[in-house]
């Protein structure tokens, strides 16, 4: 009895530790979001993650290094922890000094980012984000979003691409305390951003898609092995809402080049594939464009 007893005591205390390490709602509430409101996610800091030690655990995780795999191939596992430290800061600078952000481009210098501190070099995970959004026919509707069961959503494009918007999904949603005492700066008490770490898709744009064409935009992720960035930062302010992602059945599935224990597998941790496609579903995109012609005139 005595060793049945030692033995339920350590798998309590097991699944006890388990639970502890996961993100539950519990862990993070959130209130209604009123519908004058662009999107919610919760103040709460029951979820602190300490920048160094977390990053520790995803050793060479190209999803942590925010940009593609051919710039880090050299470069060892502290550096990569730096790299996440400085693409952070440069999104967040762009956002405070409302200046337009090219993730390729290292337009911040050292001096810049020492203007901009992370208050306890913490960041602050959560489980889900609300948007609201207006619907096809001038109706106010929200989607709530999560980095395992539904996490695909859609910005505008930066001007002059050839496609209205960019296709993105989630596989984090962060808020971060800071304190900027830089150019421009209105505050400089300590104020919280939110932040969406995100793994982008890119258009196929050998495959026609339209009324015309009678078929609908095909998106591939962008690949670990792409010049262009595979991961990156997101201001939830930008997102316009949730879009529904259709397989592409008949191309199968590739590996995803994420190597192992990536913390981009938020939907399936123990699967190394991708769908080699997906088919974003017409009519959520269409109501979007048409919505934003008739109120832009």
């Amino acid at each position: 009895m005595r060793i049945i007893r030692t033995i339920r005591e350590r798998n309590k205390k097991i699944q006890e530790r388990g639970r502890s390490s996961q993100l539950t709602t519990a862990d993070d509430p959130l209130v209604d979001n009123p519908p004058e409101k662009h999107h919610l996610i919760s103040e709460g800091k029951n979820h602190k993650l300490n920048l160094t030690n977390w990053l520790v655990k995803y050793p060479g995780d190209i999803a942590l290094k925010v940009i593609g795999v051919l710039e880090i191939l050299s470069f060892s596992h502290p550096t990569l922890h730096q790299d996440f430290n400085i693409k952070l800061k440069d999104h967040l600078l762009s956002r405070l000094r409302d200046e337009p952000y090219d993730p390729t481009d290292s337009q911040f210098t050292r001096d810049d980012r020492s203007t901009l501190e992370i208050i306890g070099a913490r960041i602050y995970q959560h489980q889900t984000f609300r948007v609201n959004y207006t619907t096809y026919d001038i109706r106010r509707a929200q989607d709530c979003l999560n980095p395992r069961t539904k996490a695909d959503i859609m910005v505008l494009s930066p001007t002059g691409d050839n496609h209205p918007y960019r296709y993105v999904r989630i596989i984090g949603i962060f808020h971060v305390e800071v304190q900027y005492l830089g150019p421009g700066s209105s505050n400089r008490g300590i104020q919280a951003l939110e932040f969406l770490l995100v793994r982008w898709f890119e258009v196929d744009q050998y495959a026609p898609f339209g009324v015309d064409s009678f078929k609908l935009p095909r998106v591939t992720f962008v690949r670990p092995e792409s010049a262009f960035e595979t991961f990156g930062f997101v201001d939830p302010s930008q997102v316009l809402r949730a879009i529904h992602l259709v397989p592409t059945f008949t191309l199968g599935q590739v590996a995803d080049g994420l190597g192992n224990c990536s913390f981009a597998r938020q939907q399936d941790p123990n699967s190394d594939q991708d769908w080699k496609a997906f088919y974003v579903n017409m009519w959520e995109t269409l109501a979007t464009f048409t919505i934003q012609i008739l109120t832009r005139g």
